[in-house]
């Protein structure tokens, strides 16, 4: 359950009610006003487009009620710490953010009717209260934290943000009543093809000197739509230092960075991007393959590389070296026709190659005569430095046949 309310430009008010369910894309409920009617006594005791808040004990104490299109709500916060002021944070409060902006973990009893159903509550939930400019173009992604164990005894607040290329931390760790600001936060979310967050891991240490683990997993959610951003709310199952806990995620992206990423997840590779593809005809069409076996112990390294152009020409290059840059074996040819022969039964010059497990695994090995061919290098091969043999493979002689050198689960 998400409850926000804001002020712009003086006297223009705005307000989000929504619940979140399982699915992402479909809330339980929604219901948002750009411009809603204010009514009241400053924050004590008003009303915003029908979303009533009471502070009857300010900074420590906040009732909501909200009746509307099905849904009916009476909610009461309870602060079990002070408010924490970002501005006790090392990287301060930002001033595009906000001239101020506290934060305050909280318990929280009450009734939910949505529909049919009816649902009574206590548990742990959290507030903030933010003042002055707000810039949200600053902002390059953020992950903002909230979790607690609904006995009260411990809970954080982080807000991770990337901007302008840093990354600033704000936020604090509150553990048997001593609320601390937060010196380092690292946390790393699990996406899926969505971007939405189904986990998230996090380590956060104070300026006592005190740390908090943070694991949590999806439970609800919505992705709200804010001008060009997406922030993706998620309520989640967690644990704080391994007790039970409740944790409110949000992640914040651009929505054209999310747009481009989801494009990109659905251009990932098939089975069929393992065998050739078609090209354009052009002076520097190519499709190239590489594969390099290390050997440390015998003091070796295998290079097979292998292409082919638009028009079927295709080559190859073959290396055995071992230390100090020495060349122990090699071959290169180039301009071999190969018709419409695929990379799952590819021979060119004495180099074959077949990709046996599209995107998994391959066999490739090498027959033939070391040393280069009557064409020499090919024109993209051409200006690598070589130098005369000075050794052998165990059991080759220069000018032997190299046979069935193999590499497999690349």
């Amino acid at each position: 359950m998400f409850l926000y309310l804001w002020r712009e430009g003086g006297d223009r008010w705005g307000r989000f009610v929504f619940v979140g369910g399982p699915e992402m894309d479909t809330p339980l409920f929604v219901s948002h006003s750009d411009n809603a009617t204010f009514s009241g006594n400053d924050l004590r005791d008003f009303t915003v487009g029908g979303l009533h808040w009471r502070q009857p004990e300010p900074l420590r104490v906040a009732e909501v009620d909200f009746a509307s299109q099905g849904l009916a709500l009476s909610v009461r916060f309870e602060g079990i710490h002070e408010p924490f002021s970002w501005h006790d944070n090392a990287d301060g409060c930002p001033d595009w953010v906000a001239h101020n902006r506290y934060e305050q973990s909280g318990l929280t009893r009450g009734v939910l009717t949505l529909g049919e159903r009816r649902v009574e509550f206590t548990g742990a939930g959290h507030r903030d209260h933010s003042w002055g400019s707000r810039n949200w173009n600053m902002l390059q992604h953020w992950k903002w934290m909230n979790a607690a164990i609904p006995d009260g005894t411990a809970s954080l607040h982080a807000m991770i943000m990337s901007v302008k290329g840093e990354t600033l931390v704000n936020g604090y760790l509150n553990r048997d009543g001593l609320v601390s600001p937060i010196a380092s936060a690292h946390a790393r979310a699990t996406l899926d093809e969505r971007m939405y967050h189904r986990a998230l891991s996090g380590r956060f240490t104070d300026e006592a000197g005190r740390e908090m683990t943070l694991e949590c997993e999806y439970a609800a959610g919505w992705s709200m739509p804010i001008q060009h951003l997406l922030l993706n709310e998620i309520g989640m199952t967690a644990t704080l230092d391994g007790h039970p806990a409740v944790a409110h995620v949000e992640l914040g992206w651009p929505a054209d960075y999310v747009a481009r990423a989801d494009r990109a997840v659905r251009l990932m590779l098939e089975p069929k991007d393992d065998l050739r593809h078609r090209l354009a005809p052009g002076p520097h069409a190519r499709e190239s393959l590489f594969y390099n076996v290390l050997l440390p112990r015998e003091g070796l390294m295998i290079f097979v590389y292998t292409w082919v152009d638009a028009e079927n020409r295709a080559g190859h290059l073959f290396a055995v070296v071992g230390d100090d840059d020495e060349r122990l074996a090699f071959s290169a040819v180039d301009g071999v026709p190969v018709g419409d022969r695929d990379f799952d039964d590819w021979v060119v010059g004495g180099m074959w190659l077949r990709h046996t497990d599209l995107l998994r695994s391959a066999s490739l090995g090498f027959s033939g005569t070391l040393g280069i061919a009557a064409g020499g290098l090919p024109r993209h091969a051409r200006g690598v430095r070589l130098r005369q043999q000075r050794g052998r493979l165990p059991g080759v002689h220069r000018g032997q046949p190299v046979r069935a050198v193999r590499a497999r689960d690349r």
